[in-house]
C-alpha cells in the first residue's frame, strides 16, 4: 500500500500544478479522472513499478473513480470536481455532494478523497469535518483563456483562486 499511496500523492500534486499552469485543462470530474489516471500511470513507469492504475471499480458499493495497485493491497480514490453550487445544496432528507463523499471514505484507510473546488467563495453548508484545504492559484492568462467561462450557467464563474484536498478516509 506504500507504493501505491506514494504514488498517489505524487500524481496528486502534479495535476495540481499542471491544472493550474494550464498543461492540464479541467472542464469535468470526466477531465480529472482521465488526467488523473493518466498520470498515475505516467509516475508508476517513471518510478520503474508494476501497479495497476484501474477506473471506475465498485469498492463498498459505489463505483470509485482509482483503483491504485493491486487487490487486495490497493487504494481507493474517489475524485470529486466541484464546479457547482448545487455541489453544496442540502436539504432536510439528503445531504450535501461534498459530506457524502467525505462520508463515504471516513474512517477508511484505504479510501482517499481527491477534490478540487473551483468556487471556494461560494456560500455553502458547514461541513462537519476539519480539513486543511490547500489553495491553487490558477495562472492569469490560463484562466482568461480557459476557465473563465466555463462553469455550468447554474454557477458562479470560477475562481482564479481555488481550493483543493487529498485526504484519506482515517484523517476525516
Amino acid at each position: 500500500m506504500e507504493e501505491a499511496e506514494l504514488i498517489l500523492r505524487l500524481s496528486w500534486e502534479r495535476l495540481i500544478n499542471d491544472y493550474a499552469s494550464g498543461k492540464v485543462i479541467l472542464r469535468t470530474e470526466k477531465d480529472m479522472e482521465n488526467a488523473m489516471r493518466q498520470i498515475c500511470m505516467n509516475v508508476v513507469a517513471e518510478r520503474g513499478l508494476i501497479l495497476d492504475v484501474a477506473r471506475q471499480e465498485r469498492h463498498r458499493g459505489k463505483v470509485v473513480d482509482l483503483r491504485i495497485g493491486d487487490m487486495p493491497r490497493c487504494i481507493w480514490v474517489q475524485l470529486k470536481f466541484y464546479h457547482d453550487k448545487a455541489d453544496w445544496k442540502q436539504s432536510p432528507s439528503m445531504m450535501n455532494t461534498v459530506e457524502s463523499d467525505l462520508k463515504f471514505a471516513e474512517g477508511h484507510g484505504y479510501t482517499f478523497v481527491a477534490i478540487i473546488d473551483t468556487i471556494p467563495s461560494t456560500s455553502r453548508v458547514r461541513l462537519p469535518f476539519k480539513l486543511d484545504w490547500q489553495t491553487i492559484e490558477i495562472d492569469r492568462n490560463v484562466f482568461e483563456e480557459v476557465y473563465s467561462t466555463i462553469n455550468p450557467r447554474t454557477s458562479p464563474p470560477r475562481e482564479m483562486r481555488q481550493k483543493a484536498i487529498l485526504v484519506n478516509g482515517t484523517k476525516i
